[in-house]
């Protein structure tokens, strides 16, 4: 399954980047995709890769991430701030263990 996804991402990711991607099925029966058309194949299918996204889309898409990574930043801080307060609390609460032994007093020659 694991193999499956990650063949399915590269497949996703080259048909982002190729400007047109050729699917088919070789001798063997195995579906192939590729940039080039096959020279022998009987059933090729030609498919359109992604339009490019606009100036518009790319500035909409540069201030979600922007907002998106102050929250993460934002939350990562209160959560710092919260473990310090419990830490702190949990400090105050008990009490620093005597470093020395209880000596008793000396009585008498």
């Amino acid at each position: 399954m694991y193999r499956l996804l990650v063949l399915l991402f590269c497949v996703l990711v080259s048909i982002s980047y190729a400007d047109e991607i050729y699917k088919y099925v070789d001798k063997d029966g195995n579906v192939v995709y590729s940039g080039t058309p096959p020279e022998n194949a009987d059933d090729v299918e030609s498919l359109q890769s992604a339009p490019e996204a606009s100036a518009d889309e790319l500035k909409a898409a540069r201030e979600r991430q922007q907002k998106l990574q102050a929250y993460i930043d934002e939350s990562a801080s209160d959560r710092i701030r919260r473990e310090a307060a419990k830490q702190h609390a949990r400090s105050a609460a008990t009490p620093a263990p005597n470093p020395l032994p209880s000596i008793p007093p000396v009585t008498g020659p």
